[in-house]
Protein backbone atom coordinates (compact mmCIF):
# COMPACT_ATOMS: atom_id res chain seq x y z
CA UNK A 1 0.00 0.00 0.00
CA UNK A 2 1.36 3.42 -0.93
CA UNK A 3 0.43 6.77 0.60
CA UNK A 4 1.81 10.29 0.55
CA UNK A 5 5.55 9.98 1.30
CA UNK A 6 5.03 6.53 2.85
CA UNK A 7 4.42 2.86 2.09
CA UNK A 8 3.31 -0.24 3.98
CA UNK A 9 3.85 -3.98 3.56
CA UNK A 10 1.72 -6.32 5.69
CA UNK A 11 2.72 -9.90 6.41
CA UNK A 12 2.02 -12.74 8.78
CA UNK A 13 4.82 -14.37 10.78
CA UNK A 14 3.41 -17.90 10.94
CA UNK A 15 5.36 -20.85 9.57
CA UNK A 16 3.34 -24.03 9.28
CA UNK A 17 1.23 -26.41 7.25
CA UNK A 18 -2.56 -26.37 7.60
CA UNK A 19 -3.28 -26.77 11.35
CA UNK A 20 0.34 -27.50 12.33
CA UNK A 21 2.31 -24.42 13.41
CA UNK A 22 6.10 -24.73 13.42
CA UNK A 23 7.03 -21.16 14.41
CA UNK A 24 5.39 -17.78 14.93
CA UNK A 25 8.42 -15.58 14.28
CA UNK A 26 9.25 -16.33 10.63
CA UNK A 27 10.55 -13.29 8.72
CA UNK A 28 8.86 -12.71 5.36
CA UNK A 29 9.98 -9.09 4.98
CA UNK A 30 13.67 -8.24 4.64
CA UNK A 31 15.34 -4.86 4.91
CA UNK A 32 17.55 -4.38 1.85
CA UNK A 33 18.52 -0.76 2.54
CA UNK A 34 17.35 2.01 4.86
CA UNK A 35 14.63 2.89 2.35
CA UNK A 36 14.04 -0.41 0.46
CA UNK A 37 12.25 -3.55 1.72
CA UNK A 38 11.57 -6.94 0.13
CA UNK A 39 8.54 -9.04 1.00
CA UNK A 40 8.27 -12.66 -0.14
CA UNK A 41 4.83 -14.18 -0.54
CA UNK A 42 4.17 -17.85 -1.11
CA UNK A 43 5.51 -20.95 0.58
CA UNK A 44 8.31 -20.34 3.07
CA UNK A 45 10.27 -23.39 1.89
CA UNK A 46 10.21 -22.10 -1.69
CA UNK A 47 11.44 -18.68 -0.56
CA UNK A 48 14.41 -20.28 1.23
CA UNK A 49 15.36 -22.69 -1.58
CA UNK A 50 17.93 -21.47 -4.08
CA UNK A 51 16.69 -23.47 -7.08
CA UNK A 52 12.97 -23.46 -6.30
CA UNK A 53 11.76 -19.84 -6.07
CA UNK A 54 9.16 -20.31 -8.82
CA UNK A 55 6.20 -20.19 -6.45
CA UNK A 56 7.23 -16.96 -4.68
CA UNK A 57 6.21 -13.49 -5.70
CA UNK A 58 8.57 -10.78 -4.44
CA UNK A 59 7.11 -7.41 -3.45
CA UNK A 60 9.65 -4.58 -3.48
CA UNK A 61 8.74 -1.30 -1.79
CA UNK A 62 10.65 1.78 -0.77
CA UNK A 63 11.12 5.50 -0.87
CA UNK A 64 12.92 7.11 -3.79
CA UNK A 65 14.29 10.59 -4.26
CA UNK A 66 12.37 13.31 -2.45
CA UNK A 67 10.57 10.59 -0.41
CA UNK A 68 8.49 9.46 -3.40
CA UNK A 69 7.12 5.96 -2.59
CA UNK A 70 7.28 3.06 -5.04
CA UNK A 71 6.06 -0.51 -4.94
CA UNK A 72 6.36 -3.26 -7.54
CA UNK A 73 5.90 -7.00 -7.81
CA UNK A 74 6.88 -9.67 -10.32
CA UNK A 75 6.90 -13.40 -10.75
CA UNK A 76 10.18 -15.31 -10.81
CA UNK A 77 9.72 -16.92 -14.23
CA UNK A 78 9.00 -13.66 -16.05
CA UNK A 79 5.42 -14.23 -17.17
Amino acid sequence: MVGKNCFAIASDRRLGVQLQTIATDFQRISKIHDRVFLGLSGLATDAQTLFGPYFCQPVIAGLGDEDKPFICTMDSIGA
